[in-house]
């Protein structure tokens, strides 16, 4: 095997991880995007319009704290009770 052909089998391979890297991010992504906006819904839906801080503190959260959200929100009887372990 010739170091061309070497080189553009690389070349291959390189593209391919990049393709399957960015599905991964993609969805990873859209997963989480799909949390916050149901998660949203949700409160709005049991507590009505959210304040402005709220929808910021929903905006900068980990895809792991909107599922402790989503979680909180089952037993949550006020707005701030679903926030609980993140004040």
């Amino acid at each position: 095997m010739n170091m061309k052909r070497v080189f553009e089998n690389y070349k291959k391979q390189q593209r391919a991880e990049g393709r399957m890297e960015g599905l991964s991010q993609g969805l990873s992504q859209g997963l989480s995007q799909g949390r916050l906006e149901s998660l949203t819904l949700l409160m709005v839906k049991r507590f009505g319009p959210l304040p402005a801080d709220i929808v910021q503190k929903l905006n900068l959260a980990t895809d792991d704290e909107l599922k402790q959200l989503t979680e909180n929100i089952l037993d949550a009887r006020q707005l701030s009770e679903v926030f609980r372990p993140f004040n």
